[in-house]
């Protein structure tokens, strides 16, 4: 008994931590953000339309002046299901909202915690999901930009990643459930978050599949491709109809060339002081990545260099390769020098700002800081503490 409530207690630090964190919400009435007055509506309009009996709902007849608009063609879904879901059990739009930012950053906690447990052990695992967690971005997308598609997908994209371990440690029940659950529910949460992890995701399973001996890369290949074949077969309900539909729409042209004025400096990626105005106003929106995860990007690459000069690179020490290259990759993407590959890319990505890719330097700046426990044995205890 004493075992299983020593193994509880990093999710109920977790549990807490995600709370504290959270307490900003706690209040009656709505909160002054961005984006805070469009997820009231669609929470409302996607409700209203189920309520008429839409399932699923496509079309809100009171948008556009009463003239009607097709939102839930475009607009993610997965947020409005389960917030449609909080309604029904009586609660108000606005506490079904930030119940919902809270749930998700819980669950987000939660499941990098579990997922990095699988991969490096208990201590790693709760660094990296306390990253996770306290990374400057998590709190501008809901405290200041109120983003709940962006919000969800954090919670569901590490499901993606823990999958396909879990494919390559041959637990292929728990693997393809999770994978599914994970690719659904990223591409009904921010189907534009998914294509900013397709480096990430596609960089793991390389180096997963590469360190396989022969005999199992077929079947480790074989389930990837049942996941994602289910997870867009899921999905495929609001896949379908907004790339039918899409070319009928003016988002295309409205958001071409925005991300010209999106860039960041290279010092406000490494501080920029707290703000809650939109980009390029007085009192602007922080984007920086988070002082602790540069700190971790150098300790980590500076134990790679050494292992790489001692001949000891492992399986673990290439993932860590690989994140290093993925946040080195999202830093450049989100300054003005990478303006030329953003002229190619504009024309296949639906990606409108540059420093969206703090989601990626988020998510692997804290699997990186559970590399670097991993990696220094001796002084575990003492970097988490930190």
């Amino acid at each position: 008994m004493r075992h299983k409530l020593i193994k509880a207690l990093p999710l109920v630090f977790i549990f807490l931590s995600s709370l504290l964190a959270m307490t900003a919400l706690i209040h009656p009435g709505f909160y002054t953000s961005h984006d805070g007055w469009h997820i009231v509506a669609r929470l409302q309009h996607f409700s209203q339309a189920l309520n008429d009996g839409q399932f699923p709902p496509r079309w809100s007849g009171e948008l556009l002046y009463g003239f009607g608009y097709p939102l839930f063609l475009f607009s993610y879904h997965l947020p409005w299901w389960i917030g449609s879901a909080f309604l029904l059990f009586g609660l108000s739009i606005f506490d079904s909202l930030k119940v919902l930012f809270i749930l998700s950053f819980i669950i987000s906690g939660v499941v990098m915690y579990l997922f990095v447990k699988d991969l490096w052990g208990r201590l790693p695992a709760i660094g990296a999901s306390f990253l996770y967690l306290f990374t400057p971005y998590r709190f501008a997308t809901i405290l200041v930009r109120a983003n709940m598609g962006e919000t969800v997908s954090f919670a569901t994209m590490p499901l993606i990643f823990w999958a396909i371990y879990l494919l390559y440690r041959k637990k292929r029940t728990a693997g393809l459930l999770l994978g599914v659950i994970g690719i659904t529910g990223s591409l009904l949460s921010h189907i534009m978050v998914v294509t900013l992890y397709l480096v990430p995701l596609t960089a793991f399973f390389a180096i997963l599949l590469i360190s396989l001996p022969k005999k199992d890369k077929r079947p480790f290949i074989r389930d990837n491709l049942i996941i994602g074949f289910l997870g867009l077969g899921l999905s495929a309900y609001y896949l379908l109809p907004a790339f039918y539909y899409k070319p009928l729409t003016v988002f295309g042209e409205l958001y071409r060339h925005l991300y010209k004025n999106h860039f960041t400096e290279i010092l406000d990626l490494l501080y920029s002081p707290w703000g809650y105005a939109a980009i390029g106003q007085p009192g602007e929106m922080s984007r920086q990545v988070g002082l602790i995860i540069w700190v971790t990007f150098i300790a980590s690459f500076s134990v790679i260099l050494y292992k790489a000069y001692r001949h000891r690179l492992k399986i673990q020490d290439k993932i860590g390769t690989v994140l290093i290259l993925c946040i080195g990759t999202a830093v450049f993407l989100m300054v003005k020098e990478s303006q030329p590959v953003w002229s190619i890319l504009e024309k296949w990505t639906t990606i409108d700002f540059p420093w969206r890719f703090l989601s990626v330097t988020t998510f692997c700046g804290s699997l990186l800081g559970g590399y670097l426990i991993f990696s220094t044995p001796k002084w575990k205890s003492v970097l988490v503490f930190l």
